[in-house]
């Protein structure tokens, strides 16, 4: 009898499913997940070279930089969503939603060719009160991403993968892709 109850709550405290409506603290792991999806759609729309000459420049050589950008992390989780604030160049400083599965991938909310509008979840902050955003950031978690402006090939290739294994999507294989194949077969000479 005693082993059943052991068991019982054992199994409880293994399966048991978060409810609608619960909430959590942000763990290190999520934060460096969240950094992660953050990077990878950086190199995924191949934004990178617009953080040349941004935050701190942790390579030390003003030709090859590589930025040091600071990102706010809401430290609560509400049914697996999160808020994060991070300076998504070339649009500027973001308010965004993201959403941790049950795998611990970090989906990021909003297109960014989209713009981040006001009218979404997950917009510029310019569109909020200065006063509000100050605030967000002095309450939540500061922590930072790095951007290489000049990376090799496999970062790129890697984040784009994994964009695709988070979203179904990459904006690299894509687009940028298929237009430097084009304009290679335009460059190339006929015989």
């Amino acid at each position: 009898m005693r082993a059943l109850i052991i068991w019982m709550a054992a199994s409880s405290l293994l399966f048991n499913t978060p409810t609608e409506g619960a909430k959590r603290k942000v763990s290190n792991i999520e934060i460096q997940a969240v950094v992660q999806a953050v990077q990878d759609e950086i190199y995924d729309y191949g934004l990178e070279e617009d953080y040349s000459q941004v935050g701190e420049n942790l390579a030390g050589d003003p030709s090859k930089w590589e930025s040091r950008m600071p990102i706010y992390v809401n430290p609560g989780i509400e049914d697996g969503e999160g808020r994060v604030i991070y300076c998504l160049m070339h649009y500027g400083e973001i308010y965004r939603v993201f959403t941790i599965r049950k795998d611990g991938v970090v989906i990021l909310d909003g297109d960014p060719e989209l713009e981040f509008p006001p009218t979404q979840p997950s917009l510029k902050t310019v569109y909020m009160k200065k006063g509000r955003v100050r605030q967000l950031k002095h309450d939540w978690i500061r922590d930072s991403f790095l951007i290489d402006t000049a990376p090799e090939p496999r970062i790129v290739q890697e984040a784009s993968e994994r964009q695709i294994r988070r979203t179904g999507y990459s904006y690299w294989q894509s687009v940028v892709l298929p237009n430097r194949a084009r304009a290679s077969t335009v460059a190339a000479p006929r015989p």
